[in-house]
């Protein structure tokens, strides 16, 4: 019973986890952008943190897919 409670942990944690960061970051992105955005350009546009936050990371994947991602995951392995 105690290895199926700490199996199901680890498989909770870190969706759990990535799911607060994305919020998390999408919330904060978000009312910043719409803070500078109604400063600087009179209006907001509801929904470009969730654009800014998917897009970054995507950039993110597509950079630890290349070589450069490859040598750190390479040199945090060896750490």
């Amino acid at each position: 019973m105690k290895k199926l409670i700490l199996s199901g942990i680890a498989v909770v944690v870190p969706f759990a986890l990535t799911g607060w960061v994305l919020v998390t970051a999408f919330t904060t992105v978000d009312a910043w952008l719409e803070t500078y955005l109604m400063m600087f350009l009179g209006f907001s546009f509801p929904g470009l943190g969730l654009l800014l936050v998917i897009t970054v990371t995507l950039v993110a994947g597509i950079i630890a897919q290349t070589s450069i991602g490859r040598f750190f995951y390479n040199l945090v392995n060896r750490i």
